[in-house]
């Protein structure tokens, strides 16, 4: 896979914005929902439960892997079965990592959690670190989102469907940066860094280094 990962990573770095719009991210939607609420991350969101309605708007009826198949026409025809694997190995990453850290995969708060945490382990070569993010404070990221999201009108009004590709979308697109990053080529794990340092400012647009991790969740 790793003679894979180039080809991916110039696509996506090329041109983010559309590789988001192409991979059905439903950008408009969810990043500018989060961008329009990102007064409410400058001292972290509010303590307290997320009431039930708020996090059920969040969670999708979840059937079989939507993106593999779509991502992978868009490489060239003698990579496609493997680009397939890697984009359903990213996938099944996601998964295994939400029920290991005890979380929802069917949700797309989690969906960004998962998103924004990894990639800023990632641009700050935390991955496997003891100074990473904490799960408490994965926990906090978790319910900023829930409570952001969750009451937005755009967002109810997705389908399960969408909802599902955006969350293959993201954990993908996270895929292809942790890969590059764990081949310890070091062209390759600078790109890795770039990606995620663009992903974390798409979403919160501001400088990735106004972007922190507390015990409240996200600041910026």
């Amino acid at each position: 896979m790793t003679a894979l990962l180039p080809l991916l990573l110039t696509q996506i770095m090329s041109n983010p914005t559309q590789w988001y719009i192409n991979t059905s991210m439903m950008s408009n939607r969810v990043f500018n929902s989060v961008v329009s609420n990102s007064m409410l991350l400058r001292k972290g969101s509010p303590g307290g439960p997320v009431a039930k309605a708020t996090a059920s708007a969040m969670q999708f009826r979840q059937v079989g892997s939507l993106l593999p198949k779509q991502l992978a026409a868009k490489v060239p025809p003698e990579k496609r079965d493997q680009a397939v694997r890697f984009f359903q190995t990213s996938i099944d990453l996601y998964g295994q990592t939400a029920r290991k850290d005890g979380f929802p995969p069917n949700d797309l708060a989690y969906a960004l959690e998962y998103f924004v945490v990894n990639n800023y382990h990632l641009y700050h070569n935390l991955i496997g670190s003891p100074n990473g993010v904490t799960m408490p404070q994965e926990r906090a990221v978790y319910a900023q989102f829930q409570r952001i999201l969750g009451p937005n009108a755009e967002i109810r009004k997705m389908s399960d469907a969408q909802k599902q590709q955006t969350t293959e979308a993201l954990a993908i697109m996270f895929g292809i940066g942790y890969q590059a990053n764990q081949t310890r080529d070091p062209k390759l794990v600078e790109q890795s860094r770039d990606l995620a340092k663009q992903s974390l400012e798409k979403l919160f647009g501001t400088p990735v280094e106004k972007i922190k991790i507390t015990n409240q969740g996200i600041e910026i």
